[in-house]
């Protein structure tokens, strides 16, 4: 696993949840440190990125799908209403 793969299956649209793009993401950070000797430029680096990601994630793992459905269908409501009192 590589970021390069993670990216080309965001954008495929492959993941079927955030787990499982966490889960490949991970696993990269994984295979960084299995294969780097601790204390290397690399494997450092790997650290820094895993922690950075790991903080970014707690910010998003919470939202689900439908979660996101429900926000746009309450946008959608409320422009609607918004566009009959412009119009009336």
């Amino acid at each position: 696993m590589d970021l390069g793969t993670v990216e080309q299956k965001l954008r495929n649209h492959e993941y079927s949840s955030v787990n499982a793009f966490a889960a490949d993401v991970r696993k990269i950070w994984s295979n960084a440190f299995k294969y780097n000797a601790k204390g290397s430029e690399i494997y450092r680096m790997t650290a820094e990125l895993s922690t950075y990601f790991e903080k970014l994630f707690k910010e998003i793992e919470h939202v689900t799908f439908s979660d996101t459905i429900r926000e746009l269908e309450k946008k959608v409501e409320r422009y609607s209403k918004q566009i009959k009192e412009y119009n009336t």
